[in-house]
């Protein structure tokens, strides 16, 4: 869910901190900042059955994936909606 040729990846506020951090750091250093955390917001995902074991977790996903998120899961999800085709 990170391939996205209009990467934005959320921050998933449910997340473990310390891993949201860990990503932020890594994005800081190799210069990807403006693709990362931007804007935050809460989504059910494959992430919430570990946090609820008290598994440290991070949801690291682009949630505005084409046109309202059309292309999520979609045929349309295809490796030329990705940066790699552009």
């Amino acid at each position: 869910m990170i391939g996205d040729k209009d990467l934005d990846i959320q921050r998933e506020s449910q997340s473990t901190d310390w891993l949201v951090d860990l990503v932020r750091q890594a994005a800081h250093k190799f210069g990807y900042d403006r693709y990362f955390f931007q804007t935050e917001e809460s989504v059910e995902d494959d992430h919430l059955a570990f946090l609820a074991r008290g598994v440290p977790s991070i949801d690291v996903i682009d949630l505005d994936y084409g046109p309202h998120n059309s292309y999520h899961h979609t045929a349309q999800d295809t490796w030329t909606k990705s940066a790699s085709a552009a």
